[in-house]
């Protein structure tokens, strides 16, 4: 097993560890569910087992294959268009 593929291992390791812990009481499972994918693409920022735009997308996909969220709940703020205006102003910057 190469170093990339431990990291992403233990990130998973992380998530999966979280989801079948018990939660606490007051906290709902969908919040506790959110609360280990969560930490898992965190891990995986941190660990930089995958690049930030990777883990993110990955994170997201389990939320909606979970079906921890909704995919309308899940990808609701990419229809704000003022982050996507942040970002084109941020890439061209970039190229300028």
């Amino acid at each position: 097993m190469n170093k990339q593929s431990l990291k992403i291992a233990i990130c998973f390791a992380i998530g999966v560890l979280i989801w079948f812990t018990p939660y606490p009481e007051g906290i709902t499972q969908n919040a506790w569910q959110l609360l280990a994918i969560f930490s898992a693409t965190i891990c995986m920022i941190l660990l930089q087992a995958l690049p930030m735009g990777a883990a993110t997308l990955t994170g997201l996909t389990c939320t909606v294959l979970t079906k921890t969220m909704s995919f309308d709940v899940a990808f609701s703020g990419y229809k704000n268009p003022v982050p996507w205006l942040i970002l084109i102003a941020f890439l061209l910057h970039m190229v300028l």
